[in-house]
């Protein structure tokens, strides 16, 4: 292992400081020019920053693995792993699997998110999110995320995979346990309270699977319940893909939402632009994938011995390659710190992942997206921030960098 990362910026990189989860693109800047593949002791966690790094790492599912995606960045106590023990935390889903088996679970949801099945979905998406904008519309004033950035897309996940409206927030709590325990620093208290968290939504996404092996509908837990009794995939793999879906589709496509409209808003000229000529959506939102990625970044773990970007990792290291490092990197992307709708290249990012692993998703989050926008300016063309407005965001790890009150 060869790495000489300057010890005040391996400081600046521990993701627990409020500084780095606030506003963490000055150290991704530093640490892209002067260190693109870091050890940060505090975390245990490779970092890559630089462009060609992130990019050979994505691609390489042979030295970088993706089996450990979903295992915790910290390590877990001996009762809160008891507790897990009754959960499947640790299965193999979409996002946790290499090829080949990677190929047969995005077999089983692709059809899904594909154009045609998509294009059955408009109606929908216009009436949930047309809906949610009659809610608040007269209010004068509205909590943006609360009120609609959020309950669209979990909304429509939720009818796609085929869950009841009445059980959203429940789960939606019990999501935010299960990504707490995978991203964050938690006491040994905490973690056995999101553990049991976990136990529950596993026990929901199973149930979930009886409830459509008795009663098929149109939608993927019905899809799973079938593949599971044709062997296509085992049970655990089927609860294990429900849950990993009920939080990422909805998570990376509110946070799109908020990034875009905030940066659209903060500068009143392009949303005025946005507004005059809606044609802009889809590349404001491609640079709002950029500018403020969803997902921060993409984990990742060594099966052997890595030299990369000049730097030895060890093998059975975790990595953390960081795309909202990548999404502001000069050589890629002119003038990166300024939000442009106009950008010629507007969905050269990584924004939805590379390689094998690009989100089986993206394309009802980049529809979901067009439509609240379109909706947005349409009815309410003077959309403004609230005066003295500052968004404050949550510690995320390296895995999210996703707003959390107003302050």
């Amino acid at each position: 292992m060869h790495d000489q990362t300057p010890s005040d910026l391996v400081a600046a990189m521990d993701p627990s400081r409020a500084a780095f989860h606030q506003d963490p693109y000055p150290v991704y800047a530093e640490a892209r020019s002067g260190a693109p593949v870091a050890y940060v002791p505090s975390t245990g966690i490779w970092v890559i920053s630089g462009s060609a790094e992130a990019e050979e790492a994505l691609r390489d599912t042979q030295r970088f693995c993706n089996r450990y995606n979903l295992h915790s960045d910290y390590p877990l106590s001996d009762e809160c792993l008891r507790v897990l023990e009754n959960s499947h935390f640790t299965e193999q889903a979409i996002f946790n699997v290499d090829p080949p088996d990677h190929a047969r679970m995005r077999g089983l949801l692709t059809p899904w998110f594909g154009r045609s099945n998509l294009s059955t979905k408009l109606p929908l998406i216009e009436r949930v999110v047309g809906d949610l904008i009659d809610g608040f519309i007269d209010d004068g004033q509205v909590d943006l995320q609360a009120r609609l950035a959020y309950p669209a897309p979990m909304t429509l996940v939720c009818n796609t995979l085929g869950v009841p409206v009445s059980d959203h927030m429940r789960l939606r709590e019990l999501c935010d346990q299960w990504v707490a325990l995978l991203a964050l620093p938690l006491s040994d208290e905490d973690q056995i309270a999101a553990a049991h968290s976990v136990v529950e939504l596993d026990a929901y996404c199973g149930q979930l699977l009886s409830t459509r092996e008795q009663s098929p509908e149109d939608d993927i837990a019905t899809e799973l319940a079938r593949s599971v009794r044709i062997g296509r995939a085992t049970r655990g793999e089927a609860i294990a893909i429900i849950r990993f879906l009920l939080f990422a589709a909805h998570e990376s496509t509110k946070n799109m939402i908020v990034h875009t409209v905030h940066n659209l808003l903060r500068d009143r000229p392009l949303w005025e632009a946005v507004v005059n000529d809606p044609a802009l959506i889809p590349n404001a939102l491609e640079e709002g994938l950029r500018f403020e990625p969803p997902i921060q970044g993409m984990t990742r773990q060594t099966t052997t011995e890595v030299t990369i970007g000049g730097v030895t990792i060890p093998p059975s290291a975790r990595v953390h390659v960081i795309i909202g490092a990548v999404a502001r990197d000069p050589a890629r992307t002119p003038e990166p710190d300024r939000f442009d709708i106009g950008r010629p290249n507007g969905a050269r990012h990584l924004a939805f992942g590379l390689g094998a692993h690009y989100c089986v998703g993206a394309p009802l989050a980049r529809q979901v997206g067009r439509v609240v926008l379109e909706h947005l300016v349409a009815r309410i063309p003077g959309l403004s921030l609230r005066k003295g407005f500052t968004p404050r965001f949550t510690q995320g790890g390296y895995i999210f960098h996703a707003t959390w009150r107003s302050a």
